[in-house]
């Protein structure tokens, strides 16, 4: 998969790394970081990476800016509207993160381990939906948990359509 920010630049994770792309297909430049997917990227084209590092903040001409361990990372992160960043983990923890680099809350399923890749999905109204396993979970902006979910099978990332429902798969 592939992000583009919002001055065009292609943004893919590939074996080498963070790989920027210009519009008319040149490599900009190449930062190899182990990575989890494709990167959240804010509204200014800060982008904020999920991997074996924790979650990694680059600035659109690939310069890190800083960088929050975080253990247990599998998959990229979301970006709320406010701009706090969601980070789920396979140690079955979901993480807001300031853009300055600062946790703002924690929230932890009570589950060992979650297998699953899913980055959390953010709806319009705040509310942050995250799987873990075969739970889906609901929670408050403020990490004040809504509602779970427990499905028969695994579920993959959470998605929200236009109307607000969610789907997972």
């Amino acid at each position: 998969g592939a992000a583009v920010g919002p001055e065009g630049t292609i943004y893919a994770a590939g074996t080498e790394g963070l790989i920027a792309v210009s519009e008319s297909g040149d490599v900009i430049w190449v930062v190899p970081l182990p990575l989890y997917g494709i990167p959240a990227i804010a509204d200014d084209g800060t982008l904020y990476l999920g991997g074996q590092q924790g979650l990694t903040t680059m600035d659109p001409r690939g310069s890190i800016l800083w960088t929050l361990p975080i253990e247990g990372v599998n998959a990229p992160p979301s970006i709320g509207s406010d701009g706090t960043v969601y980070l789920a983990t396979r140690t079955a923890m979901l993480y807001a993160i300031e853009s300055t680099g600062h946790e703002s809350w924690s929230f932890t399923t009570g589950a060992q381990t979650c297998a699953n890749r899913a980055s959390p999905a953010v709806g319009l109204d705040g509310t942050i939906y995250f799987a873990c396993d075969r739970e889906l979970h609901a929670l408050t902006p403020a990490g004040l948990h809504r509602w779970q979910f427990n499905a028969p099978g695994v579920l993959r990332a959470p998605s929200i359509g236009a109307d607000g429902s969610i789907y997972v798969g």
